[in-house]
């Protein structure tokens, strides 16, 4: 997965907003390479925020509009685990999206500390590479 710095900062920043676990959407190009082009900041529905999360449908599907304009894709989705580790629990390898992207953010008293990404694969959630880098690459209609 190919991230833009800027992107990390918005990740690591939603995150801190505050104790319940926090969510967005991830939209981009999924092939060749993962490559976030937005992060799409949504509301947690779920009745229980502290340990649990339910992205508002509203969000998703204008991020799904948004995205098929632009020509791209959702890539995955992210979610903040509060005081505990980016690493996906049994829950999040249930509801996984078959081949999309599931990002964890690590934050422990209420400051992101890092990040995973994970693959939906045979109903497994696989570790996936993460890049950081500087700017904004060029997607492949732009290249």
């Amino acid at each position: 997965m190919l991230l833009a710095r800027h992107q990390l900062d918005m990740l690591f920043a939603h995150a801190a907003t505050g104790s319940t676990e926090v969510c967005g959407i991830l939209t981009g190009r999924a092939w060749p390479g993962v490559v976030v082009e937005s992060v799409i900041a949504a509301r947690n529905v779920h009745p229980q925020p502290q340990r649990h999360f339910l992205l508002d449908a509203a969000t998703l599907l204008q991020a799904d509009h948004a995205a098929r304009v632009r020509g791209h894709t959702i890539i995955g989705f992210y979610h903040s685990h509060p005081n505990g580790l980016a690493l996906p629990s049994a829950l999040d390898h249930r509801e996984a999206w078959p081949q999309l992207l599931t990002v964890i953010i690590a934050v422990e008293q209420g400051r992101p500390r890092c990040l995973s990404a994970w693959r939906c694969a045979d109903t497994m959630l696989q570790p996936e590479p993460i890049e950081i880098h500087a700017g904004v690459m060029p997607l492949a209609a732009e290249a």
